[in-house]
């Protein structure tokens, strides 16, 4: 049985992607509908960067409570988070 490296297997995928043209550059900022969620006890997410990639932001909030799992310490937001995007999505 031959073991691979993780490693080695994703640095010659990233090889593959500059080759074929893909991940080599970005033409400009996403159109696709986007929600983002910032809860308390997590890394923040930096608004400027999201403003910057994306076009369409139909959600940005930021919560006092939860961690990195929200669906694990605050369903409730997760939840409702996702409804409310989802609502104006339609």
């Amino acid at each position: 049985m031959t073991m691979t490296n993780d490693y080695e297997d994703a640095a010659a995928a990233a090889v593959q992607q500059k080759s074929n043209g893909r991940g080599t550059c970005v033409s400009g900022p996403t159109t696709v509908p986007l929600g983002l969620a910032e809860v308390a006890w997590d890394l923040p997410s930096i608004r400027t960067l999201a403003e910057r990639d994306h076009t369409n932001i139909l959600s940005l909030k930021v919560y006092d409570r939860g961690s990195h799992f929200p669906a694990h310490d605050a369903p409730d937001l997760l939840v409702g988070d996702i409804w409310q995007f989802f609502g104006k999505v339609r």
